[in-house]
């Protein structure tokens, strides 16, 4: 029935900012912008080189969610979607180049081994929280 993930929706406060931060910081191309003015709302579809697409929503009125001054852990204790998981091939060197380019590390490079993975936590632009995952080399077998 279902074929693959159209996007991943996140509201932000700056539509231009935020597609410079994905674009600069993650490398994503942007793909098209549309918007619903009566509604108030802006949008802005990005794409991965492997066909991942950010919908980034700008909605007059917006406010910050409740999660975003917490750590990865503590905005658990809210319902709803906290996060987007990226898979990356070297959880290391993506860390190191994120880093170069200025993106605020949450949480650095840990071994989840009940996941299977490494992982690290990064914040964009807004406050939304982004999880890197590197399978761990059992997990690949």
């Amino acid at each position: 029935m279902f074929k693959q993930v159209h996007h991943v929706a996140l509201v932000v406060a700056d539509l231009d900012a935020s597609s410079a931060w994905y674009s600069g910081m993650l490398g994503f191309k942007p793909e098209r912008r549309f918007g619903f003015p009566e509604a108030g709302v802006q949008i802005a579809h990005l794409v991965s080189e492997m066909g991942l697409r950010v919908e980034l929503i700008q909605q007059t009125g917006s406010s910050r969610s409740p999660d975003e001054g917490k750590d990865v852990f503590g905005a658990l204790v809210t319902q709803g979607i906290k996060h987007v998981g990226l898979l990356v091939d070297d959880i290391d060197q993506t860390a190191q180049e994120l880093k170069a380019r200025g993106v605020e590390i949450v949480l650095e490079v840990t071994a989840v081994a009940p996941a299977g993975v490494k992982n690290f936590w990064i914040r964009d632009n807004s406050g939304n929280l982004i999880e890197i995952n590197q399978w761990l080399e059992q997990e690949k077998a």
